[in-house]
């Protein structure tokens, strides 16, 4: 039997394992920089403006809604093409038409809006007039539009089965982001935040529309297509994706729109800094589940049922007792990790805040493992009918409760929220669709 070499036995590994451990890697080198950023600009900023930068920065899951389902529409239909071997730059040159299209009227939505909103939504923070606080929802805001531009690209790396290219890159451009701000906070200059928030902001946006152009220009030689058909096919497959990316955002991500006008500013940074690192390790979890998803549908095809319970159950469990072990090691060594993220500010947090995020995170774990077997066996139906529901008992919940009790309400009302609809709803949903041995 030859001895093989190093490149041989790495040449052997399959692509995906390639992508999963690129994913893995990023999403460390993204943790990292965000918690060393915090760290920084609390010492750099104090309390007030870090909070200001939150929020600013909060704000890109909701700008990322601007493609419409376009980038996943253009990843499935180019993995469609390449599985028949089919060419597939038509499909190319119109989503590159689509994007541009809504990015411009984006942009001119944002010219709009930002000052009606901006004002609202830091309207706690005196020490920033009402039009730099128009200037600042709007550059960032346009920075982050540019970013959702050029995450097209990272779809059809993951299609053209590229995807550590997709993982690589969001990686680079965070480090180069922490450097900037590491350079800006060394300057004396005026507006050092807005300075700072574009150095950690822009980077993305450099690199991913550098890609965007390249890709769609240079390497597919990218010629416009008037072919209508293609168009529809685009569009029409992408609304179910912005729908149920807009239903996720609705449940999950309006906290940050909640605690600007409910709580100080302190309690953002309490909140931001618990957030952070409970999200890091729910992010492994979510790792698991986004490799396990086509293994799932696979075993759904071939009605291995058992299996599908099994794999379910494994996950759950190990997630779950995960998440509690996180729980309480943040909670033994909380002070140590103040000190080493804000030495310079006196920061608590309060014991029952981190027990409430360690119950939500595990109804997360529980409820998104049945979120995503429904969606593997294509059963949307049930998803859109209960998020509605999880929507508005949630907002209002949230919004209650945070006025009353601060950022422990905000909590309180996300798990109400989930324990009254999906989180009960979804496995009922499940074991109806998957026979029981």
């Amino acid at each position: 039997m030859k001895h093989m070499s190093i490149y041989q036995l790495l040449g052997k590994i399959p692509n995906h394992i390639w992508v999963a451990v690129s994913n893995w890697c990023s999403r460390i080198i993204i943790a990292m920089v965000q918690l060393v950023s915090i760290r920084m600009l609390l010492a750099g900023f104090g309390s007030e403006k870090f909070a200001v930068f939150v929020l600013l920065t909060s704000l890109i899951g909701w700008y990322s809604l601007s493609d419409m389902g376009v980038g996943l529409s253009l990843q499935n239909y180019i993995s469609e093409k390449r599985s028949l071997n089919e060419p597939y730059t038509d499909y190319l040159s119109s989503a590159f038409v689509i994007t541009l299209v809504l990015w411009c009227l984006g942009i001119f939505f944002l010219f709009l809006i930002s000052p009606v909103i901006a004002p609202i939504f830091l309207k706690q923070f005196t020490f920033i007039s009402d039009a730099e606080k128009i200037k600042y929802f709007f550059i960032i805001g346009f920075i982050y539009f540019s970013v959702t531009l050029s995450s097209t690209t990272y779809k059809i790396w993951y299609a053209e089965q590229k995807g550590y290219l997709a993982n690589i890159v969001p990686a680079i451009a965070s480090l180069i982001g922490l450097f900037g701000v590491w350079y800006v906070l060394k300057l004396d200059v005026e507006n050092k935040l807005l300075i700072a928030l574009i150095a950690f902001t822009s980077p993305a946006m450099i690199l991913g529309v550098f890609f965007f152009f390249l890709k769609t220009i240079v390497f597919s030689k990218l010629r416009l297509h008037k072919d209508i058909f293609v168009f529809k096919n685009l569009v029409n497959r992408a609304g179910r994706f912005f729908f149920f990316a807009l239903i996720g955002l609705f449940i999950t991500q309006i906290d940050y729109f909640v605690l600007s006008q409910t709580v100080k500013a302190y309690d953002i940074v309490i909140y931001n800094i618990s957030n952070k690192l409970f999200s890091f390790a729910f992010s492994i979890y979510v790792a698991v589940l986004t490799a396990w998803h086509p293994v799932n549908a696979e075993m759904y095809v071939r009605n291995e049922f058992f299996n599908i319970r099994r794999y379910a159950k494994t996950y759950i469990i190990a997630g779950i007792l995960g998440i509690i072990l996180f729980t309480f090691g943040f909670m033994i060594f909380k002070q140590k990790i103040i000190m080493i993220l804000s030495p310079q500010e006196n920061i608590i947090i309060p014991v029952v805040f981190i027990l409430l995020l360690g119950i939500y995170f595990a109804i997360r774990i529980w409820n998104d493992t049945f979120v995503t077997l429904l969606v593997s066996m294509n059963k949307f139906r049930h998803i859109f009918i209960i998020a509605p529901i999880q929507i508005v008992i949630s907002a209002l919940l949230q919004i209650t409760l945070a006025y009353k009790f601060g950022i422990n309400g905000l909590i309180v009302g996300l798990i109400i929220a989930y324990l009254s609809t999906s989180a009960w709803f979804l496995p009922k949903v499940f074991k109806k669709h998957v026979l029981m041995d």
